[in-house]
């Protein structure tokens, strides 16, 4: 997997279009390119931390420094293309990232995140998940340890939420989805509510220290490993291409590597489940999708020299006990009406990041006055989740 090992100079608006044209040519791509358009990228709610946190350059870090050393270390013990569920890319500084185009070369294509993922899909991101994780292990122990390895790649361990201007809009946001999903239990009268809200109105206000603790609160000899967390493993940063004439998923492809940081692999995997599975799917296959990830995990980090001793006991109660990350980002942000809100939100337009929570609760609103069949749904779900937390949480 190529890439330019150093970031340039920043470029004008101006130079982008030169500096393209040329790039693609030095990466084997001779077809013309007649133009190339610079503008705003129309980011919807889903691009919050990107503009906040200056998260560009950091995956423009991973792409052009991690990438191409974790590549060399996989050669080196003989098993080149692990790296084959990350696109491939040709550039990268602190203004310009160029990756291989997967919808229009590949035919990759983003599934519905409202509709989340059936366990066809969740079989190849949480295998590639288990890579991610795997690379990361092998080759941080291979350089001795994470204090030398960020050293060399200080910008890839980065905890967004513990960054002031981040957590102002962030916990705010998550508190106002909390209170929206108490106003969808009131207005509709299921089995269970009355219990599940009285767990919501419990922790509200709470939220994000819950989800510091789970970020930075761990008992070293319980840990077996830390690894490079994704940092944003849900439906939207990941692609699947599907076989024409099946229908059936062929591949997938981890996008959005802007988040990452070093902790338990408990985050990611928890993020992802609660995040971007069907809750039906999650629920069946909740040790199948675990015993996935370990055997991956393990095939991986034995290949490159590190194997590991895991069991599927101790990669359960890890999760249970960093669940407070995935699960409360799922309520807040991951759900139908969350998923809408952020659709009908143009980052590009909303100018200061403190507007984001009010318009975010606003769009949430308009979308319960709007469908109330779905909300009535919405009500019968937030109560099976509810009690899946509770049977899950280690208190």
């Amino acid at each position: 997997m190529s890439a330019v090992s150093k970031l340039d100079e920043v470029e004008s608006q101006n130079e982008i279009p030169t500096k393209y044209k040329q790039i693609i040519k030095e990466n084997g791509i001779h077809d013309e390119v007649s133009e190339v358009i610079v503008k705003h990228s129309g980011l919807q709610g889903a691009g919050m931390a990107s503009k906040q946190l200056n998260a560009f350059e950091k995956e423009s870090r991973f792409f052009t420094e991690y990438i191409p050393a974790v590549n060399e270390f996989c050669k080196s013990k003989g098993h080149a293309g692990l790296l084959d569920f990350y696109p491939k890319c040709y550039y990268g500084d602190e203004t310009l990232i160029v990756l291989e185009n997967l919808v229009l070369d590949k035919g990759y294509m983003l599934l519905d995140a409202s509709e989340k993922q059936d366990m066809e899909a969740v079989r190849f991101a949480i295998t590639n998940l288990a890579k991610h994780h795997g690379l990361s292990y092998a080759f941080i122990s291979e350089l001795g340890g994470p204090e030398p390895f960020f050293k060399r790649f200080p910008t890839l361990d980065f905890n967004a939420y513990d960054v002031p201007s981040f957590r102002n809009d962030f916990e705010s946001t998550i508190e106002n989805s909390i209170k929206s999903n108490i106003n969808i239990l009131e207005r509709n009268d299921v089995v269970g509510r009355e219990k599940a809200i009285e767990k919501l109105k419990s922790v509200a206000g709470k939220l994000y220290g819950m989800i510091l603790n789970a970020l930075n609160m761990y008992e070293p000899e319980e840990e077996k490993l830390f690894v490079l967390n994704h940092g944003d493993y849900w439906g939207n940063n990941m692609m699947f291409h599907k076989d024409k004439v099946t229908n059936k998923i062929t591949s997938h492809i981890a996008i959005d590597l802007q988040l990452t940081f070093y902790n338990s692999l408990g985050l990611d995997i928890g993020f992802y489940l609660f995040t971007s599975v069907k809750p039906n799917v999650r629920r069946a296959h909740w040790q199948e999708i675990l015993e996935l990830y370990l055997s991956t995990l393990k095939e991986t980090v034995g290949k490159l020299g590190h194997p590991i001793d895991l069991s599927y006991d101790e990669l359960h109660l890890i999760l249970r006990k960093k669940i407070d990350l995935g699960f409360w980002i799922s309520m807040a942000f991951a759900d139908e009406a969350c998923i809408a809100a952020y659709k009908a939100i143009d980052m590009n337009e909303l100018g200061d990041m403190g507007n984001f929570s009010i318009e975010f609760s606003k769009q949430i609103q308009k979308w319960i006055d709007e469908n109330p069949k779905k909300v009535k749904e919405s009500a019968v779900e937030l109560v099976k989740l509810m009690d899946e937390y509770t049977e899950l949480l280690i208190q």
